[in-house]
């Protein structure tokens, strides 16, 4: 295969993705190749790279080897968090189906892009629709309905949530007694 047919497949495929999800995951072969899913997460995250080193002015450059790398290690322990969420709540499909559905959902990392003061709404954004395709790529690789998807795919962010809250609490209640502390 030559890079012309490996772009094609991946333009192709990442259209349906951020398009069509629902459809992609309908007509997607779980038993395909894992090279396939590796090289669309690599040149996700290579896309991701080059944007924000290039809005960076170069200053993020190293962004173009960090952000492959991060899209390969999101996939494999996201595919997994996920996969347990999912089981929790009744899914039928297998670890390595859950694992290449979020490789796929990486699609819209190529919008994770580290632009000083505005990258952030990109991210939120790109992130909130990621949660979308996890639960559109969960109904058919786990067999649930939608209601079981969003709680399977909402159950970690749930409870990442709640992790950050107590390490605020934590943090200020530390602060104000380091204060109290000092003042008196």
């Amino acid at each position: 295969m030559d890079i012309g047919q490996i772009w094609e497949e991946f333009f192709t495929t990442w259209k349906a993705v951020i398009t069509k999800p629902e459809e992609f995951f309908a007509q997607w072969d779980p038993a395909e190749e894992w090279k396939k899913v590796i090289i669309f997460n690599v040149i996700c995250g290579l896309i991701g790279g080059v944007i924000t080193a290039v809005l960076t002015f170069f200053l993020g450059l190293g962004a173009v080897v960090r952000y492959p790398l991060f899209v390969l290690v999101g996939t494999f322990v996201g595919g997994i968090v996920l996969f347990v969420c999912f089981k929790i709540f009744g899914g039928k499909g297998d670890i390595e189906a859950t694992i290449k559905m979020v490789g796929y959902t990486q699609a819209v990392r190529v919008f994770y892009v580290g632009i000083p003061f505005v990258g952030f709404i990109f991210s939120f954004l790109a992130g909130i629709y990621q949660i979308w395709l996890l639960i559109a790529g969960g109904k058919v690789v786990h067999q649930v309905d939608s209601t079981k998807a969003a709680m399977a795919v909402l159950l970690p962010v749930a409870i990442m949530g709640l992790f950050s809250l107590l390490a605020a609490v934590l943090a200020g209640v530390g602060w104000m007694a380091m204060m109290h502390a000092g003042g008196g």
